[in-house]
This record gives C-alpha cells, sequence and structure tokens, in this order.
C-alpha cells in the first residue's frame, strides 16, 4: 500500500504542512518535532517519491483549489465557474473546504501540492499568510480570489468591497435611514475590514454617528446573523435598517427578524445574490451581487499566465478589482 505523508503526519501526530516541511528543510522545525516525524516515515517504510520532487518539470493538468466555505453558494458558483473555464483550458479541478479554519487551510494546502498540483487558487481564511511563503519560494503558481493577505506579493482577483458597501449605505441614509446594522464575519478577513471601511466613510461623510452596538464581526454563517440580530433588537434604540456580508448571515438576520415580527418593517440590504432571494416578499432593500463569470475567468487567465510565464509565478502582486452590481427594490 502506498503511504503517504499524512499516513506520516496521523502517525507522528502533527499536521500534514509539518511533515512537508520536515520533507522539504523549507521552514525551521523543531528538533523534536523533526525526530517524531522521521520516526514515523521509519516505521511506515515511507519514501519520497522523486517524480513529486520535479513538478516544475511536467504538469498534470490538476488545479488546486481551497474555499473557506462550501455551504456559501457564491464559493460553489464560483468554483463552477473557474472549473468550466479550467475544462476549456484542457486542465481539471480539485476543490477542497477548509471551513474557515486556518490550520486546515495549511494541510490542505500541503496536501494539494503532495498530489502534484500544477497551480492553487485559493480563498484565504485569514491574514496570517506564513504557510504559503515556502511555496511562493519555490515558485509555485498562486491566486488568490476574494480576499488578499497582507505583505504576500501574490495576485488577487476580488471586487470593490469598500466602494459597494459605501454606495448602499448611501442609498439607505438617502431614504432616511439613520440607524444602520452592520454585520460581517472576522475583521481578520480582508472582505469584512474592507466593507467595514466603506459602512463608516458612509456615516463619516453623511456626519452620523458610528455606535459599535450596530457592528458586529464574527462569522460568515448563519449563526452570527441571527445572535447579531438579537443582541441589536435589544437596544434601547435598535436598527432602523440592516446591512448583512454575505448571503448566509442574511439567512440569520432574516429569522431572527421574522421571529421577532420586525420584518419587514426593517429594511435589510445583503452582499451576494443567492437564488432563494427571488422568492421573499417583500424583496430585500438592496442586493449587491458579484460578476462570478467574469471573476472566474480572470483568475484561470491569470493563473494560467504564471504557468506559461515561470519568472512571473507569485512575484506579481498585482489586485484586480471587479466592479459589482446593486439591485435596489422599486
Amino acid at each position: 500500500m502506498h503511504v503517504t505523508i499524512k499516513d506520516v503526519a496521523n502517525l507522528a501526530g502533527v499536521s500534514i504542512a509539518t511533515v512537508s516541511h520536515v520533507i522539504n528543510r523549507n521552514v525551521p522545525v523543531r528538533k523534536d518535532t523533526e525526530e517524531k516525524v522521521l520516526r514515523a516515515m521509519k516505521q511506515l517504510n515511507f519514501s519520497l517519491d522523486l517524480n513529486a520532487r520535479s513538478l516544475r518539470q511536467k504538469q498534470t493538468k490538476i488545479v488546486g483549489m481551497v474555499i473557506s466555505d462550501v455551504s456559501n453558494q457564491f464559493f460553489g458558483q464560483l468554483a463552477k465557474s473557474i472549473e468550466q473555464e479550467l475544462s476549456q483550458n484542457g486542465y481539471g479541478l480539485l476543490l477542497a473546504n477548509s471551513d474557515g479554519s486556518s490550520e486546515q487551510e495549511k494541510d490542505i494546502v500541503a496536501m494539494l501540492l503532495e498530489r502534484r498540483v500544477d497551480g492553487l487558487i485559493l480563498v484565504p481564511v485569514g491574514d496570517d499568510g506564513f504557510h504559503l511563503s515556502p511555496y511562493i519560494n519555490n515558485g509555485t503558481p498562486i491566486v488568490l480570489v476574494d480576499r488578499s493577505i497582507p505583505g504576500l506579493d501574490l495576485d488577487v482577483i476580488s471586487v470593490n468591497n469598500k466602494e459597494a458597501t459605501e454606495e448602499v449605505v448611501d442609498h439607505l441614509i438617502a431614504d432616511g435611514f439613520r440607524r444602520i446594522g452592520f454585520i460581517s464575519g472576522k475583521k481578520s478577513s480582508t472582505v469584512s475590514a474592507e466593507r467595514m471601511e466603506g459602512y463608516i466613510n458612509s456615516l463619516k461623510k453623511n456626519n452620523l454617528l458610528i455606535d459599535d452596538n450596530l457592528i458586529v464581526n464574527g462569522d460568515f454563517d448563519v449563526t452570527t446573523g441571527y445572535r447579531a440580530v438579537n443582541e441589536m433588537m435589544g437596544l434601547p434604540d435598535p436598527p432602523d435598517a440592516i446591512l448583512a456580508c454575505n448571503n448566509l448571515i442574511a439567512i440569520g438576520v432574516l429569522q431572527a427578524l421574522m421571529e421577532c415580527g420586525r420584518y419587514p418593517d426593517i429594511d435589510v440590504a445583503v452582499w451576494d445574490q443567492a437564488p432563494w432571494m427571488s422568492i421573499l416578499k417583500p424583496e430585500l432593500y438592496a442586493v449587491i451581487q458579484q460578476p462570478i463569470g467574469e471573476i472566474g475567468k480572470k483568475v484561470v487567465d491569470t493563473l494560467l499566465g504564471q504557468l506559461r510565464d515561470p519568472d512571473a509565478k507569485g512575484k506579481k502582486g498585482i489586485r484586480f478589482n471587479f466592479d459589482v452590481s446593486i439591485r435596489f427594490k422599486e
């Protein structure tokens, strides 16, 4: 039976990434940890496939992609778009889900590269990209999508998060709303930070008070939206409108508002179109829709450009922002 680095990692009680670092000697590893890994390798008769050390000399025509939440319809649609674009160019896709875990992301990235993928498309969980440094240094083609990682010179394909959020909040204020709730993911996510910046910019230029009680950062999930609304509705002066920064948060927001009998009295604006929104009556105040097809094509074009040009791999550090479309209710 073929022994993989995952088997070694399980026996040694360490992560796949740690085993990879011991093998490649590209990241410092504690001596006792290294000895555990080496003992496990010996016990399992693990031998490194030398072909895997020459990944850059041959292509597998497979690209790895790691998304942060497989339950988010936006990422499902994005993965479909990318898979279609890759297929048209003769490549297949290996898709994995980090489930919002930085540790899981590290292990998945190591596993995909062990599987000899030609390049990596990543929706990063947070702002720590240390685990990517060895792969950047050895010339692995990597493209970040939706979010960036500060300090890393990697190509990023995203959208104008700040400007679109600011436009929606401006529109709410122009319609007379003054207590606008903002619910998003972790502050360490560049998506959250950019959308919050747009929200705050709009409040400031319209001379409105920034109330920390109306700003909630959690996870990009249903629970965060539900919990945030219940907290906000307990305020002496609750919100009169809410901006949910993805469609999963929006589900929690709507569930909580309906339970307390405040929807549709309180208007809701949402990032990312989802099919269920079309049957909601009355309709949402605003829906911000990302151009998924265009994003997918740009991601693939960028990655294939890195594959064709070895000198460009992971060194451009170019960010490309698409404009979004915003549909306001009539």
